[in-house]
Order: structure tokens, then C-alpha cells, then sequence
């Protein structure tokens, strides 16, 4: 595991790639690395915890490997270079401000896996214009704060609390489809 802070601020990291024997990943272990572009994750990594690359504004490409079940807060909040993701279906939950300001970031698919998407997931991220949500089998609870969003499209049946509120999204389409629960 890579320890908490390990790394915190090596503005001039531009590359890592980490091996399998990595399962997890710490608490601002590589958060204010702004030289860093490139992550190269090895397939044992289970855990990318609170903050841990919080801030990494050189960072441009995010490939989580398909064996990630755990995604911390604020854990990719910040990298503002970040153009596209592709969460794996091991992944279930979404946590609060996990690619907050990711500014960039235009194009999001998320696996028919999850069943949370939480508050500011995505706030700030000022680019996106497309969410690509998969068919699922189970329900999905979705907190969004405002964000402009351009297309939302959903194949599940969606619930939402009291508070989640779409005020203020400039989302022009939603579509949501009858989901086939188990």
C-alpha cells in the first residue's frame, strides 16, 4: 500500500506506475502532485482512498483497473486536465466530491454496477456533456447539485431524496426507462 501523504506535493512526479502487489492507495498519497500525467495502475489495486490524488492538475487520463471496489472522497477532486473516465463494475458507489472541479472532464461511463452516485460526485465539472449510463438491474440514487450538464441519459429506474435537486442543471435531456430489477 502506498501510505498516507507519501508523496504529497512531488510537483515534479510527472509519471507512476504502480505495481500489482499495490492494493491500496492512502489518504493524500500523491494529492498536490501537479506535474503528474500519467497513472499506470497495477491490477491490485482494491482502495484509491480520501484525497489521494486530490489536486493533480497535469493529470489527463484515469484507466481505474477493473479489480477498484473503493473509491474514496475527494479522491480525484481537482484534476482539472482530466478529460474522460470510465468507471470499471467493480466500482458501486460514486462518493461525495470524488471529480469535483475536474473542469475538463466531458465524457463519463459508469458501470451497470452502481447503485450510488453521491452529492458533488461531479460538481464543478464544468465540461461534462455526456453521462453513458448502462442498463441495470437494480435501482440507482443520484444527489445532483447543480452542473451543466448538455445530455443525461439513464436506463434505470431512478430515486431521489427529498433534497436532491436538479435546479439549476442545464441538462436538456433525461431519459429514464423502467429498470429490471431483480
Amino acid at each position: 500500500e502506498i501510505l498516507y501523504g507519501a508523496f504529497y506535493g512531488c510537483k515534479k512526479v510527472t509519471d507512476i506506475v504502480l505495481g500489482d502487489a499495490v492494493t491500496k492507495i492512502n489518504e493524500k498519497a500523491f494529492a498536490d502532485c501537479t506535474g503528474l500525467k500519467n497513472i499506470t495502475f497495477g491490477n491490485g489495486i482494491k482502495s484509491i482512498r480520501y484525497e489521494a490524488f486530490y489536486g493533480c492538475t497535469s493529470l489527463t487520463a484515469l484507466n481505474l483497473p477493473s479489480g477498484v471496489t473503493e473509491l474514496g472522497i475527494s479522491c480525484f477532486h481537482g484534476c482539472s486536465a482530466l478529460a474522460s473516465i470510465v468507471i470499471p463494475s467493480s466500482v458501486t458507489a460514486i462518493p461525495y466530491d470524488a471529480f469535483g472541479s475536474c473542469t475538463k472532464l466531458s465524457s463519463v461511463t459508469l458501470p451497470d454496477t452502481l447503485t450510488l452516485i453521491d452529492g458533488w460526485a461531479f460538481g464543478y465539472c464544468t465540461s461534462i456533456r455526456t453521462f453513458t449510463f448502462p442498463q441495470g438491474r437494480a435501482n440507482l440514487i443520484i444527489y445532483i447539485y447543480p452542473a451543466p450538464l448538455a445530455d443525461l441519459r439513464k436506463s434505470w429506474k431512478v430515486i431521489t431524496k427529498e433534497d436532491t435537486r436538479f435546479l439549476h442543471c442545464d441538462i436538456k435531456t433525461i431519459d429514464l426507462l423502467p429498470a429490471v430489477l431483480p
